[in-house]
């Protein structure tokens, strides 16, 4: 496996700039998943380590060895686009074989290498079929399965889950991770979608505007945001942003505002509720900024007074 690194890369099309200094590296075998905004710049990286693209300036190194202006067919790439990008006019069986083929080889390993991974992704049935016979779940397994006949040292998938319902997506978010655990591959995964990014990453990197904002663990980035931004982006509802009297900065998640069972802590009024079932959101004003916390309590009611304490320990500075 190889380590993948870029070094002070820019990238503009025309008179806008998609990529500002980006620098960052994964390890080898690593999960590593790009999130941010449509339009941040997650695409053309991974464009860049395939080798479709160029940069303005920086470097792509692989295995410590650079990369940059290589072409992409000598980088043991395998991609797996949004739209699955199957040959319509082929079976599941071509269509995963195609690159194999192309690599010469020999009929009966070609046969042996698809009917193993076809197996491994349950798609062994479906080998006749052709891509409009096929449901966006088994478009998205057959995508895959291209990409790993190939036994390319680095996947790179961008947003291929985005196009299915949300019970479809989480059972291939846990097929992806056990065969991703399974075969030890490098895999640069993006996506604008924060559960997904949790649920699948070794580590993430946050993108916006075509600047890095954080890389870290799914851990480190949720309860140790280093920007507003990284902050408001992940968790649901959005961290709770507000100032103090020196207009410093602060945020605090909702689930750690606590409401006081006596009256200690600071009174507030509750401006409106949402109810979620097993919680609730509670809406109201703090020190002049609007809040929300969550709560199993299914005795409150708008106008209310309470008296609610932010776990301090919790509260990030920015």
């Amino acid at each position: 496996m190889k380590k993948i690194e870029l070094k002070g890369i820019f990238k503009s099309y025309l008179d806008n700039q998609i990529l500002n200094d980006i620098n960052f590296s994964v390890k080898s075998g690593e999960a590593f998943v790009i999130v941010g905004p449509s339009g941040s710049g997650k695409s053309t990286i991974l464009n860049l380590i395939a080798g479709l693209v160029k940069p303005d300036f920086g470097e792509v190194f692989m295995g410590g060895r650079e990369i940059t202006h290589e072409n992409s067919k000598n980088r043991n790439v395998s991609f797996v686009f949004q739209d699955f990008a199957l040959y319509p006019h082929m079976t599941v069986y071509n269509n995963i074989a195609f690159a194999l083929k192309s690599k010469r080889m020999n009929k009966t390993d070609i046969r042996a290498r698809v009917e193993s991974i076809s197996h491994k992704l349950q798609i062994e049935k479906l080998s006749n079929r052709y891509p409009n016979e096929l449901s966006g779940g088994q478009k998205q397994r057959v995508a895959l399965a291209r990409a790993l006949a190939t036994e390319a040292e680095i996947i790179l998938m961008d947003e291929p889950l985005s196009s299915l319902d949300t019970d479809l997506r989480f059972k291939l978010h846990e097929e992806l991770k056990e065969f991703h655990k399974e075969n030890n591959t490098t895999l640069i995964f993006v996506t604008h979608d924060q559960t997904e990014a949790m649920t699948i990453a070794d580590r993430i990197m946050i993108i916006n505007n075509g600047i890095i904002e954080q890389i870290g663990t799914p851990r480190e980035i949720y309860l140790e945001p280093k920007t507003p931004f990284v902050g408001r982006f992940f968790g649901t509802p959005k961290m709770n942003l507000f100032k103090d009297e020196t207009g410093k900065l602060f945020g605090v998640r909702p689930q750690h505002i606590k409401i006081s069972d006596i009256d200690s802590g600071e009174p507030v009024v509750i401006k409106s509720i949402d109810y979620l079932g097993k919680e609730n959101w509670i809406h109201f004003e703090y020190d002049a900024h609007p809040f929300i916390l969550l709560t199993t309590r299914m005795d409150l009611e708008v106008g209310q007074t309470i008296h609610i304490i932010l776990e301090e320990s919790k509260i990030a500075i920015f």
